[in-house]
């Protein structure tokens, strides 16, 4: 995790350019683990690959580390089991969803507000 911090160079970034270089990081390195096994950030960031318990623990430590807030979201996800995470940007905690997000080019999930934030509820 150190090493892929240190990769994205976040030294002297604004809280939104951090947000957005751990996020991009996880949506481009991890993949949805349809196996049901892996649940840990170790399994995220070492094996590649994790359920939204995974993407969100990693979410969560590579926040922490990098002096931000950010907390760990359990609720439903389009009616079944989901956790996802929430940071704060100045005053404000923000909704986004790694998991969800993965693998795309264009993010729906990430930095929205509650009434935006479709298919989770906590």
């Amino acid at each position: 995790m150190n090493e892929a911090l240190a990769s994205m160079k976040l030294t002297n970034k604004s809280q939104f350019e951090k947000i957005k270089a751990i996020y991009t990081y996880i949506c481009d390195h991890v993949n949805y683990d349809y196996t049901y096994e892996r649940h840990a950030a170790y399994d995220a960031m070492i094996e590649g690959s994790a359920v939204c318990e995974g993407y969100a623990m990693l979410f969560y430590r590579m926040a922490l580390d990098s002096g931000l807030s950010a907390r760990l979201v359990s609720g439903k996800g389009n009616g079944g089991a989901h956790g996802w995470n929430i940071v704060k940007i100045g005053d404000y905690y923000y909704n986004l969803d790694s998991t969800w997000d993965a693998g795309k080019s264009i993010y729906s999930y990430f930095l929205v507000s509650e009434d935006n934030f479709g298919g989770h509820v906590r």
